[in-house]
């Protein structure tokens, strides 16, 4: 796949899932879940959560900055195999995807909104984690998922600095609630 367009295709699937059911979705790790599930109709076997940057799983780590650190969704890139061969292949692996996930629930745009407003920032900073990955060639495509009950997020995210190669979705509960957000 030369472009990101099958990103799009995977978050309209998970858009659709928010909106039918948004009560499922008790916390961010059922964001991750949902997401994953999605991710995996179009890559089968391939997708993996909490994916730790580390040593063993990156030849190129720097301990300075790679300090402890997961990545919530991986959809390993093409040529990775189930044998002993995935062991010494997989520090040098391009992934398909990197992707961070982030859970808004009801209420952190109105009455929980100081408990949850940091949270924007947190999605900035994975975000330009993210970009490294990107720079490092870690990964092909690099995303962040937000499920934003309230709209805090999509209220808040033009006063960031966005890094231009990560993708960003903001999935919504309703359609009433107007369109998801989305970077180009």
């Amino acid at each position: 796949m030369d472009s990101s367009r099958w990103l799009d295709g995977v978050f309209e699937d998970f858009q659709l899932g928010y909106r039918e059911a948004p009560s499922t979705i008790w916390s961010e790790a059922d964001v991750a879940l949902r997401l994953a599930l999605c991710l995996a109709k179009r890559f089968p076997g391939r997708v993996h959560m909490e994916f730790p940057i580390a040593q063993w799983t990156r030849a190129d780590v720097d301990k300075t900055i790679d300090k402890r650190q997961f990545v919530d969704l991986v959809v390993a890139g093409e040529g990775l195999s189930g044998d002993d061969g995935i062991w010494k292949a997989l520090p040098t692996h391009t992934h398909l995807l990197f992707a961070e996930v982030k859970w808004f629930p009801r209420g952190s745009g109105t009455r929980w909104r100081f408990d949850h407003i940091r949270k924007v920032a947190a999605v900035n900073r994975d975000a330009h984690r993210l970009a490294r990955h990107l720079e490092l060639r870690r990964c092909r495509y690099a995303a962040a998922f937000v499920a934003d009950h309230d709209g805090l997020f999509a209220s808040e995210h033009e006063s960031l600095d966005w890094p231009p190669e990560v993708r960003h979705f903001v999935a919504r509960p309703t359609a009433r609630e107007g369109p998801a957000a989305e970077s180009p």
